[in-house]
């Protein structure tokens, strides 16, 4: 009976830190102002620069990954902000510590078109303090940090965005 609830326990352990990492998107509280500059490849294998696209667009940025499940819940509502604004605000979604070939067939299969790129070491999501995911964070041109939540419709509704 101990060998059970042992086991038992490990699991639950398990179940509430996944749980935690998956949900909780609340951002670092200690999360400085200031966008901190960054350089990933996206899914074709380019350079893609923070600062770069931040000469001309406002920017928001999705950490994510393919098996949690709150990410998976949220692509059809980043799809939708993407396509409304694009030319006008440049989305990126950020995989953390993911395979390309894993991220590309995933991607493909579930109609994500906007730009994704991949954090492979998970580097730019610790200089972030992106501490769950999904995570939205919201640039704009000057590099000030707008948004730090786990929603791009909450993201939204608090800076005006229609």
């Amino acid at each position: 009976m101990k060998g059970v609830i042992r086991i038992l326990s490990v699991f639950v352990f398990i179940g509430v830190f996944l749980l935690q990492v998956c949900f909780s998107g609340t951002g670092n509280a200690e999360m400085k102002n200031t966008a901190v500059d960054f350089t990933l490849k996206n899914t074709t294998g380019e350079d893609v620069n923070l600062y770069n696209i931040l000469k001309s667009n406002q920017t928001v940025l999705v950490f994510w990954a393919t098996w949690c499940p709150s990410c998976r819940a949220e692509i059809p509502a980043v799809e939708k902000f993407y396509e409304k604004h694009k030319g006008k605000i440049a989305v990126f979604g950020v995989n953390v510590q993911e395979s390309r070939e894993k991220v590309s067939g995933f991607a493909k299969k579930n109609g994500m078109t906007y730009p994704i790129l991949l954090d492979t070491t998970g580097e730019v999501g610790n200089l972030y303090g992106v501490r769950g995911i999904p995570s939205v964070i919201a640039i704009d041109q000057s590099g000030k940090v707008l948004y730090f939540g786990y929603d791009i419709n909450e993201m939204q509704a608090r800076l005006g965005i229609k």
